[in-house]
């Protein structure tokens, strides 16, 4: 669980740093009226799939952006940037708690099986340690005919 919540540390910091760099630099100005009116005689030609306010038109299960690329990708980063955040405190969290409760809920010796949904530490199954393990004996017996 610690080299999880290190992943995503360094992960966000290095979309945060991406993110930065892309809102210091100095951006495309706007699109043009004429570049807008010409969008919107596009759209009415029959082209049934609407673009969404931010240029985003749906594609299936998908969202594609042709029209604002440099703020969708802008905004695409702020929300994976997002994501790693809140991944990295629910983590965080679990790690705590597990280090808080180990000792108290968990046998000594036990083996632990950790479940992750969407990249975050959900449940933990601890099995008890067995003593020994049972070894693999292999008796076997050749004749050369």
């Amino acid at each position: 669980m610690r080299d999880l919540g290190e992943y995503f540390q360094k992960e966000s910091e290095r979309y945060g740093d991406k993110l930065g760099n892309m809102l210091r630099e100095p951006g495309q100005p706007p699109a043009s009226s004429k570049e807008n009116k010409e969008n919107k005689k596009d759209d009415k030609k029959g082209d049934q799939k609407k673009p969404t306010p931010g240029g985003w038109v749906k594609m299936g299960s998908m969202l594609v952006n042709t029209s604002n690329t440099e703020s969708a990708t802008t905004e695409v980063m702020y929300q994976v940037h997002e994501d790693l955040k809140l991944k990295l405190q629910r983590t965080t969290e679990a790690l705590k708690s597990f280090e808080q409760s180990a000792n108290t809920l968990i046998p000594q010796g036990s083996t632990f099986e950790v479940y992750v949904k969407n990249g975050v530490p959900e449940r933990i199954v601890a099995k008890a340690g067995e003593g020994k393990k049972a070894t693999f004996n292999f008796d076997g017996r050749f004749r050369v005919v």
